[in-house]
């Protein structure tokens, strides 16, 4: 693996920190020694990237903050105002993986269903690319990112802050996880994430009315 990052940090032209690498181990009885850059590096059972804790077990890589009990922030951030709850509820179903997309109706149909994103035609409609890259969904989606983006920058506190923050909204999948569930930042201050809830519940409403909107109109 050490080989393989070795070799795409030479095509890419970056370099590999010994100093800001370790070597996290997963079920691995023997003791073992791995260098890079001719020097030693350090092994661990966990690590903490972008915020996201990875521990030794495979089904706890990535932490939530939730509480089993405990309302979850999708619902406490939104408080008692109708439009919201209901804003939330959307979310929510985003949160559990339940809200129909284009290859969910695929993936049940036998291949009597395609499923490419039926707004952009261009590639398959996940959730990836329901939230961040369909085209059509562009001018929707541009103004809550922004915000999002500069909200963010006021949360990193830290002298890395610049490449987590770089990282963050040029990584599909962490900004995916940051809309969708940002209690697995734990860089985030609880009031950090109530609003960075309100703003990805807002998001993904706009989204998905905008979406449903065209279907209809091209059906």
């Amino acid at each position: 693996m050490l080989d393989v990052q070795a070799y795409y940090a030479n095509k890419q032209r970056y370099l590999l920190s010994e100093q800001k690498s370790t070597i996290l181990v997963l079920n691995d009885k023997e003791n073992r020694s791995w260098s890079l850059n001719n020097k030693e590096l350090s092994t661990s059972e966990s690590a903490v990237h972008l915020g996201i804790e990875r521990t030794l077990h495979r089904n706890q890589a990535q932490k939530s903050d939730t509480v089993p009990g405990k309302p979850h922030n999708i619902w406490t951030s939104c408080g008692n105002e109708p439009f919201a709850i209901i804003m939330a509820h959307l979310k929510a179903k985003i949160a559990v993986g339940t809200i129909v997309l284009q290859s969910s109706k695929a993936k049940h149909s036998k291949s009597e269903v395609s499923p490419i994103c039926q707004l952009c035609h261009i590639e398959t409609e996940d959730m990836i690319h329901f939230l961040i890259k369909c085209t059509v969904l562009k001018t929707t989606r541009s103004p809550f990112l922004q915000e999002l983006k500069t909200f963010v920058k006021t949360c990193l506190r830290g002298e890395n802050d610049e490449t987590l923050f770089h990282e963050l909204f040029n990584n599909n999948e962490y900004l995916a996880r940051l809309i969708i569930d940002c209690s697995f930042f734990h860089f985030l201050k609880n009031t950090e994430k109530t609003r960075i809830e309100t703003i990805s519940r807002g998001l993904c409403y706009k989204l998905y009315q905008k979406r449903a909107t065209i279907l209809a109109e091209n059906s």
